[in-house]
């Protein structure tokens, strides 16, 4: 048979390969880029914004984020004593941001109809001269979407770890309206790169979403902690539209931090929310707030939950 009259093999969409998985109602569609949550719906109503299968996905719109969330402050940190500079992909401000996941292409470890399960490494670089195994499980029943976060330093030193997730929550009715609970007393102030300055109460403050206020004219980029701890070990985290409809994320107390983005309220592709758990601060490479060290052959493993209100 000619080449030139051979199929030609179908192309993969820009976000990667597609993986949808449903049950209970609940309905999520996982890009192999970064392992991206691109669509999320519950009985048809999205939760999450999402973006297309063949676009680049829009910024960290539904990433997961490791071997660090947020920022490092100026990309610089020293871990064992030793000094590193990281890329610095945040040019604008100066600063690493998000991690080094976001952007690669994950292998399928193993699917069916209501869950899948993908794995990448992040090799080790001059910046981050640790080698991980990230592997992460998406589950849909009808209790939700749950997600398993792992790590697994295959190196032969110890590593310094954290990790979010970067969901951007959608609601029914005018924007203006909605609200975010968030039963968290203490916010991290931030200059104007972003890097963090003081911790501090929440209380008197347009910061405070202890009882759900209405976004309407807040601006709120910041991180959140001392996080009320529900039944069974939990935080959780709402954004409440028309008619109490919305999303909750529920996230383990292993997780202590939550970073609360208001800025997407007024995006072209539509309003929308992001509400991160993390495990650390913003710059906790620099700090060692909160940071997790994975030795040789140890690994770690975070989990949440996402569902539809009511």
């Amino acid at each position: 048979m000619s080449t030139a009259n051979m199929p030609l093999p179908a192309r993969t969409p820009l976000s990667g390969r597609q993986y949808t998985i449903g049950a209970g109602g609940y309905e999520a569609t996982v890009a192999s880029v970064g392992a991206t949550l691109r669509e999320l719906s519950f009985s048809g109503r999205p939760l999450i914004l999402g973006f297309g299968a063949d676009e680049i996905r829009p910024g960290h719109r539904g990433a997961l984020l490791a071997p660090w969330p947020n920022r490092v402050i100026g990309g610089r940190y020293t871990f064992d004593g030793v000094s590193h500079l990281l890329a610095l992909t945040e040019p604008d401000k100066g600063h690493a941001i998000h991690g080094l996941v976001q952007w690669l292409d994950w292998e399928i470890m193993d699917s069916d109809a209501e869950a899948v399960s993908l794995r990448t490494v992040v090799q080790a670089t001059e910046g981050y001269p640790f080698r991980l195994e990230v592997s992460v499980r998406y589950r849909v029943s009808p209790q939700g979407l749950h997600t398993e976060l792992t790590a697994r330093n295959t190196g032969k030193t110890a590593a310094p770890y954290g990790a979010s997730v970067h969901p951007y929550f959608v609601a029914p009715g005018n924007p203006d309206s909605w609200r975010v609970t968030l039963a968290a007393d203490r916010v991290l102030t931030a200059d104007e790169t972003l890097a963090p300055k003081d911790l501090v109460d929440v209380a008197g403050t347009e910061f405070d979403l202890r009882d759900g206020p209405e976004l309407h004219g807040r601006f709120i980029d910041n991180a959140y902690t001392a996080i009320a701890v529900e039944d069974d070990d939990l935080h959780i985290a709402q954004l409440i539209g028309d008619g109490g409809a919305g999303a909750e994320i529920e996230f383990r107390t292993s997780m202590p931090w939550a970073q609360v983005y208001t800025g997407a309220l007024e995006h072209p592709d539509g309003p929308s929310v992001a509400i991160e758990p993390m495990t650390c601060p913003p710059n906790a490479f620099q700090t060692g707030q909160d940071l997790i060290r994975i030795e040789p052959g140890e690994s770690v493993t975070h989990e949440w939950t996402i569902r539809a209100l009511p």
